[in-house]
C-alpha cells in the first residue's frame, strides 16, 4: 500500500500495471534482502493475501524453502480481521508453532502490549 501526498491510500490494484510490476520488482528485492538477514527462519507469514501472494512467488522465483503462513490484515475493509486481531495473530503464531520461541515472545509482547 503507498500513501499519497493527500493523504489517501493506494492499494496494489488501484495502481496501473506498470506502476505495480516496477514496485513489485523493488519490493521483491527488499523482501529477499530482508529475509536473508534471518538465515535460522524457517517460517514466513504475509499480513493479508497479496503479502502472502508476494512472499509465494518471491520464495518460488528465488528457490527459497519456506513454511509460508497467512494471518488476516487489520483494515478498514476488513471488519472481521479488525475484531480482536491480536487473538487472531496469537492462534497463527501458534498454529505454526512460533509462540514460545525467543525471538517471536518479544515480538508478540511489543505488538500487544505497546
Amino acid at each position: 500500500m503507498i500513501s499519497l501526498c493527500v493523504g489517501k491510500n493506494v492499494t496494489p490494484p488501484q495502481m496501473s500495471a506498470s506502476v505495480r510490476v516496477n514496485l513489485n520488482a523493488l519490493c521483491d528485492e527488499a523482501m529477499v534482502q530482508s529475509i536473508k538477514l534471518f538465515p535460522n527462519c524457517k517460517t514466513l507469514i504475509g499480513i493479508g493475501r497479496y503479502a502472502e501472494d508476494r512472499i509465494k512467488r518471491v520464495c518460488k522465483k528465488y528457490q527459497l524453502n519456506y513454511e509460508i503462513g497467512y494471518l488476516m490484515h487489520p483494515s478498514p475493509r476488513n471488519p472481521t480481521a479488525n475484531r480482536e486481531w491480536s487473538d487472531l495473530a496469537t492462534k497463527c503464531l501458534h498454529d505454526f508453532g512460533l509462540l514460545g520461541h525467543p525471538s517471536v515472545d518479544h515480538v508478540k509482547r511489543d505488538l500487544f502490549n505497546p
